[in-house]
């Protein structure tokens, strides 16, 4: 395998994990300003 295809797999992966958490930290928010919405 070439060194650049090797670094373009691991870019990706590195985006994707990326977003995943950005997802589950925007989740995570957003529960939260829900929760405190229900509770007033």
């Amino acid at each position: 395998m070439l060194e650049s295809e090797l670094y373009e797999l691991l870019g990706y992966d590195r985006m994707i994990i990326r977003t995943k958490i950005l997802k589950t930290l925007e989740m995570d928010i957003e529960i939260k300003i829900l929760n405190q919405i229900l509770e007033k």
